[in-house]
C-alpha cells in the first residue's frame, strides 16, 4: 500500500514537470493536444458555417433573380393560347387581342385563327407572339383550295410559331405522322419555332401505354431535325382525353410524362438538348391548376384552349406563381455546371 502510493505520489509530481522522462505525459503535452483540438473544431465548424452562408447567399440571389424575372426555371416559361375556331368574328378577335398583356419573364403566345392573324398582329401587345395553327406544306402555292402556305405565313407580320401536331388535327382532319413531320420540317426551314403537340387517347391512358405512344410520336415528328434546330422546338404535351373535357391530368402524373419526354430526348439528342427544351402541358388548364401545375421541375408552361379566349382568365393563368422549388431545382442546375 505505502510503496504504491509513493510511486503514485512520484508520478504526479513527476508530470508537473515539462521534460519529464519517465514517459508519462506532460502538462505542456496535455496543453497541446487540448489546444490543436479546440483549433480542429473551430476549423471544422468555420467550414460548416461558410458552407452554409454561401448556400444561404447563393439562395437569396437566385430567388432575387428569380422574383426580379418573374420565374425562377432556366428554361423561360410559356403560356400559350390556342384559340380554335374563335371568336366568331373579326371585331370579337381584335377586343381579345387588345386585352391581352404581357408577363415578365413569361413568354406568351396566342395562335389566332389565320384570318385574324393581321388584325390581331396590328393590335395585340407588342410583347406578346403570334404563332400560326396550321399550314398546308404540300406547295408554297398553287391549286390547293382553303390552304395557307408557309410564304404566306412569312409575309403576315410578327407571326413566330407554328401549331404541329394538335390533336384536333390528328383525328379530324387526318394528320399522319408524315404530314406532322413534314409540318415540323417546313416551319423551321421557314425560319419559325415549331411548337410540336404529342399525346394519347383515353383508351392508350387505360392500358397504360402513354410513354410509348408519346416516344413514338415525338420520334417520328422530330426525325430529321438536328441538335442545333431543336432550339426552336417546343414540346407540348396533351393527353387527349384531358382537352376540352374539364379533365385535367394531375399534375404529378403529367411530371411523370414529362420528365419521360425529356428522357427521351436525351437519349436522342444530349443533356444540353434535353435539359434547354421547353415541354409544356396542355388538357382543360385553367387558373384553378396552374400552380401545382408549375410547381413541378419538367413542366415549362401551358398550351390553353378555352380559357384563352377570356383575356382576364388568360392573364391569371399567365401571372402563375412558381414558388421556391422550381429556385431549388435551378441552384441544382447551376452548382452541376
Amino acid at each position: 500500500m505505502g510503496g504504491s502510493s509513493s510511486k503514485s505520489l512520484a508520478k504526479s509530481s513527476c508530470c508537473r514537470i515539462a521534460h519529464c522522462q519517465c514517459g508519462c505525459e506532460s502538462a505542456s503535452q496535455r496543453s497541446n493536444k487540448l489546444q490543436h483540438r479546440h483549433q480542429s473544431w473551430n476549423a471544422k465548424a468555420a467550414y460548416t458555417l461558410l458552407g452554409r452562408v454561401v448556400t444561404m447567399a447563393a439562395l437569396i440571389a437566385a430567388l432575387m433573380l428569380s422574383t426580379a424575372a418573374g420565374y425562377s426555371s432556366p428554361r423561360a416559361p410559356v403560356v400559350a393560347g390556342n384559340w380554335k375556331m374563335n371568336p366568331s368574328t373579326s371585331a370579337e378577335a381584335v377586343a381579345l387581342a387588345e386585352a391581352l398583356e404581357a408577363v415578365d419573364g413569361r413568354e406568351v403566345v396566342v395562335f389566332p385563327p389565320t384570318c385574324y392573324l393581321d388584325a390581331v398582329a396590328t393590335k395585340a401587345n407588342k410583347n406578346v407572339a403570334l404563332g400560326a395553327q396550321d399550314v398546308c406544306v404540300l406547295a408554297e402555292s398553287g391549286a390547293y383550295t382553303g390552304a395557307v402556305s408557309l410564304p404566306m405565313l412569312k409575309s403576315m407580320p410578327r407571326v413566330d410559331y407554328v401549331l404541329c401536331g394538335h390533336s384536333e388535327r390528328r383525328s379530324l382532319f387526318s394528320d399522319d405522322d408524315d404530314a406532322i413531320r413534314a409540318k415540323v420540317r417546313g416551319a423551321l426551314d421557314a425560319g419559325f419555332a415549331a411548337m410540336l403537340c404529342i399525346g394519347e387517347t383515353q383508351q392508350e391512358y387505360e392500358l397504360g401505354v402513354t410513354d410509348d405512344v408519346c416516344a413514338l410520336q415525338l420520334a417520328k415528328a422530330l426525325e430529321g431535325v438536328t441538335a442545333a434546330e431543336m432550339a426552336n422546338i417546343v414540346v407540348a404535351y396533351e393527353p387527349v382525353w384531358a382537352i376540352g373535357t374539364g379533365l385535367v391530368c394531375p399534375a404529378d402524373v403529367a411530371q411523370r410524362v414529362h420528365s419521360s419526354i425529356r428522357q427521351r430526348l436525351r437519349a436522342t439528342y444530349d443533356s444540353s438538348v434535353a435539359d434547354s427544351c421547353r415541354i409544356l402541358y396542355g388538357g382543360s388548364v385553367n387558373p384553378s391548376v396552374i400552380d401545382g401545375l408549375m410547381r413541378q421541375s419538367d413542366i415549362d408552361g401551358v398550351l390553353v384552349g378555352g380559357a384563352s379566349l377570356d383575356a382576364a382568365t388568360f392573364g391569371q393563368i399567365a401571372s402563375f406563381h412558381t414558388g421556391w422549388w422550381r429556385t431549388r431545382s435551378f441552384l441544382k442546375k447551376v452548382f452541376r455546371r
